[in-house]
């Protein structure tokens, strides 16, 4: 009857952090312009700058709390046919347009409801090709969601909580904020869940930071313990990487011969990597 489909209809805008006709008729596949149009009565919706719905945030978080965990089964439904939506609107766009941002901030947090390794998929996808205020733009507003799912225990998987922070670590070094970035980078690199890529990243830009920060005997520690590592893992790339770093901190120290030593190691193992792709 007409309260069921109503009753429907408020459940999925509680799953949707704003919503419209198009997306609410992609998720119940019927149309929705009379609900649409007697839900708009309540004080509890709130119309958008851009012309969307949404729900009045205490309303929508305790009708979807309730949802997810009287009929966890319906919620998923909700959130993998939002996350299929969102998904084809960022396909649609190009670049990184503010709208796909948008898109794809929301298209992460109904995925995390669904499957959160592939939620972390599109965050790695964006933090590895980024760089600089690029990184900070677009990746800030995605991690954040991330980190909301995390409060709310709906990414449960230590390594996808793990690689969150590292790459919150990776735009606290972008934003100048050293002193958090740092701790992130410890922290990665005691973390037992952390894998081998995450750590020698973790090195490397902790090496970076304790530079900037004076500490150049402590950096040297750090990159030699990286360089342990990505020897023990025969990653000629993160060998290079390190070695450079060991024999800049050498340099610095004013140990000529040692940071020559390591400087021909980095242009060796460099060369191993260029031999690998030609």
């Amino acid at each position: 009857g007409e309260e069921t489909d109503l009753q429907r209809l408020v459940e999925t805008c509680s799953v949707l952090r704003f919503f419209n006709q198009d997306i609410l008729e992609h998720i119940l596949c019927t149309d929705v312009s009379t609900q649409l149009r007697a839900i708009r009565q309540y004080s509890f919706v709130r119309i958008r700058e851009d012309g969307q719905y949404m729900l009045h945030d205490v309303v929508r978080e305790f009708i979807e709390t309730e949802l997810e965990a009287r009929s966890p089964v319906k919620w998923r439904q909700i959130n993998k046919k939002a996350a299929a939506f969102y998904a084809n609107l960022v396909e649609q766009e190009q670049g990184y347009e503010n709208g796909r941002l948008a898109h794809t901030v929301e298209l992460v947090r109904h995925t995390c409801a669904v499957d959160e390794h592939e939620a972390l998929k599109i965050l790695e996808s964006r933090c590895t090709r980024l760089f600089g205020p690029m990184l900070e733009a677009y990746c800030v507003p995605i991690i954040e969601v991330l980190q909301e799912q995390i409060r709310k225990k709906r990414i449960k998987g230590e390594l996808n909580r793990v690689k969150v922070e590292y790459f919150l670590g990776q735009i606290q070094l972008v934003q100048g904020r050293f002193s958090a970035a740092r701790d992130r980078f410890y922290a990665a690199i005691r973390s037992p869940m952390a894998t081998g890529d995450i750590k020698l990243g973790a090195y490397a830009a902790l090496c970076d930071i304790l530079h900037r920060q004076g500490d150049v005997n402590t950096a040297l520690e750090v990159a030699l313990a990286g360089l342990a590592l990505a020897e023990e893992l025969q990653d000629p790339e993160s060998v290079s990487l390190l070695a450079t770093r060991v024999g800049e901190m050498y340099g610095v120290l004013g140990d000529l011969r040692m940071s020559e030593v390591y400087c021909v190691k980095s242009e060796e193992c460099l060369t191993q990597v260029e031999d690998a792709f030609t």
